[in-house]
């Protein structure tokens, strides 16, 4: 975003869904990341994959099964 500037309607909600998986596949691992914000999402290239996303620094991560107990 610091480079290009806002993204497009439609090429933001590739990423946002991206997103949403990513944090989906953490939760159901039993992981919630606490720290989601812009700095923490990076895109890539992968293969014909131009915003491939990848959700970074679980450094503040909960585990789901710690709290329940």
């Amino acid at each position: 975003m610091r480079e290009e500037g806002p993204l497009e309607a439609d090429r933001f909600l590739l990423v946002l869904a991206q997103v949403c998986r990513a944090l989906a596949a953490a939760h159901a691992a039993g992981f919630v990341h606490r720290d989601l914000k812009p700095d923490n999402i990076f895109l890539v290239d992968r293969g014909r994959d131009e915003d491939f996303v990848k959700l970074l620094d679980f450094g503040l991560t909960k585990s789901l099964a710690a709290s329940a107990r």
